[in-house]
């Protein structure tokens, strides 16, 4: 955590929301990741960063390159 600054962590919450939206809600994917509904509340907020590995699994899921949730670097 820390690596990311506070617009970064917002933009990669706003990018899981997009992506999540049409296909889970918050607590069914919550219980996909093994993670509580609030942790997945958290990242869309960009209060809270995900691992990567769970990244990686939000890719898997939402059927989406890992790429795409990561925001461009300056």
């Amino acid at each position: 955590e820390g690596f990311l600054t506070l617009t970064e962590g917002r933009e990669i919450g706003r990018r899981i929301r997009a992506a999540r939206q049409w296909r889970y809600t918050q607590a069914e994917l919550a219980e996909q990741l093994g993670v509580s509904k609030s942790l997945v509340s958290r990242w869309e907020a960009g209060s809270r960063q995900p691992p990567l590995t769970k990244l990686g699994q939000l890719s898997r899921l939402l059927r989406k390159p890992l790429s795409s949730f990561i925001p461009d670097s300056h």
